[in-house]
């Protein structure tokens, strides 16, 4: 899979992931932060930052990184 594919499929998970559970979602207008997406955890804003592997199995991972605003 192509590192870019790979990328935007962890990018969508997780928007996906925290829509599911309530959280608003916002995402920067270019690619040049540090971080890939803010939400609002009770008032709380947070940065997320998004990494995706591959294990031996080809199975991708996801991990997401919480960064404290």
């Amino acid at each position: 899979m192509y590192q870019a594919l790979q990328g935007n499929l962890g990018l969508a998970k997780a928007i996906e992931y925290f829509t599911s559970i309530g959280v608003t979602v916002s995402i920067p207008l270019n690619d040049t932060q540090p971080y890939d997406l803010v939400v609002d955890f009770a008032g709380k804003l947070c940065k997320i930052s998004v990494k995706t592997g591959r294990s031996k199995q080809s199975n991708t991972t996801y991990t997401v990184q919480l960064r404290n605003t």
